[in-house]
């Protein structure tokens, strides 16, 4: 797993805290030699994890522990039987996307990857563990994998220019256009925003963005190092129990196409910040950005930043600055290459330049981002 900002594998992640719970469960349910009451007491144990977390259907099938859960339900044991027949309804109901029930183990399908995405500043490390939406197995990674699962340059350094400056949203109404992973938004939420609404047209993006939301992001805060400067804040636990309640209770996610007339209707006026990253990636795709963010901007005082790289990496990127100033808005651009991460990133090479736009109906409204810059984005 890579995690864009991040890198390397979270071995201590979400889904092996769920596979090594689901590890013990399955080993008495897979055991002849388990009693009617260690039975009963596991399966009792299993319907608690997975009304707990969906999750826990596919850790279940990982172990493939689901073929005996169904066994189980003919138990002579009654109190087996029906504690057995609970367990299989429910995980039925409760299996996500892409989690066949029962489930064979090892099934590519089964186990999800997450992405780590460091969206915090030097002295405030903030982490968001954010699982993907689950995939077609024979998509493969690299290149194949869907868009909306990718945690892009852009979104870390937008999310990072948030925590830098994080009167920009504190207090405010928030709206991400093609959000995909949602680590802006929540980031946003995390960082103070009074309601963070995370949009993509990916209805599949939607249901994994409501999914991390409702578990708080993942958020994990890493310890200032021994070396930090005199004076600068350390980080403590609180730190992350406070930003994970704030995105479970201020961010939603919902399906917006910025092409469509009916959706965009849907959120004229709402914000007082529009956020993008890399969302202009094709030719056409900045007339619906544009039109979206400015009508989605409050007036007169709703302000917008939008993080893409730049044209020589993004087909379309080039109408940027003439759209926003035909829509009658004003803009601060700078430049930001994404080796500033000094970090595993996917789906980009080192040398990829990243516009950052700041933008307002009048020249003084504009945000001043002139502070964004190397020693901005690196954790080392």
């Amino acid at each position: 797993m890579r995690g864009g900002g991040g890198g390397g594998d979270d071995d201590d992640g979400p889904w092996r805290v769920l596979a090594d719970a689901a590890a013990e469960l399955a080993s008495v349910l897979l055991a002849p030699s388990s009693s009617p009451d260690a039975l009963a007491d596991a399966l009792e144990r299993a319907t608690a994890a997975v009304d707990a977390d969906d999750e826990f259907v596919a850790a279940l099938g990982f172990h493939r522990a689901h073929r005996a859960v169904v066994r189980l339900t003919t138990h002579p044991s009654p109190d087996v039987a029906a504690a057995a027949g609970d367990l299989a309804e429910l995980c039925a109901r409760r299996c996500p996307r892409g989690v066949p029930f029962p489930s064979v183990g090892g099934d590519a399908s089964v186990e999800p990857s997450y992405a780590r995405c460091d969206v915090g500043r030097r002295n405030a490390p903030l982490a968001l563990i954010l699982r993907r939406a689950r995939e077609d197995p024979a998509l493969g990674g690299g290149e194949k994998r869907r868009v909306p699962n990718i945690a892009w340059p852009s979104a870390i350094v937008l999310a990072r220019v948030l925590a830098l400056h994080p009167a920009l949203v504190r207090g405010k109404d928030v709206l991400e256009l093609g959000a995909g992973l949602g680590a802006v938004g929540m980031a946003a939420a995390a960082l103070g925003a009074d309601a963070a609404t995370l949009t993509d047209v990916d209805d599949d993006a939607v249901a994994n963005m409501r999914y991390n939301i409702a578990r708080g992001g993942g958020v994990r805060v890493r310890r200032a190092r021994s070396r930090r400067r005199e004076g600068e804040a350390g980080v403590v636990d609180d730190d992350a129990t406070a930003a994970a309640a704030a995105i479970a209770s201020r961010c939603v996610a919902k399906a917006l196409d910025w092409n469509d007339a009916r959706d965009v209707r849907d959120v004229d006026g709402t914000a007082d910040v529009v956020l993008g990253a890399d969302v202009v990636h094709d030719h056409g795709m900045a007339d619906g950005v544009v039109s979206a963010l400015a009508r989605a901007m409050r007036s007169p005082h709703g302000v917008g930043v939008i993080v893409n790289p730049a044209p020589e990496h993004r087909a379309g990127a080039d109408r940027i600055p003439e759209l926003l100033t035909a829509a009658g808005l004003v803009f601060e651009r700078r430049v930001v290459a994404s080796a500033l991460l000094r970090a595993g990133l996917e789906e980009e090479t080192e040398d990829v330049k990243l516009d950052v736009f700041a933008i307002a109906r009048a020249e003084e409204r504009v945000p001043r981002l002139e502070d964004v810059g190397e020693r901005w984005f690196e954790f080392d």
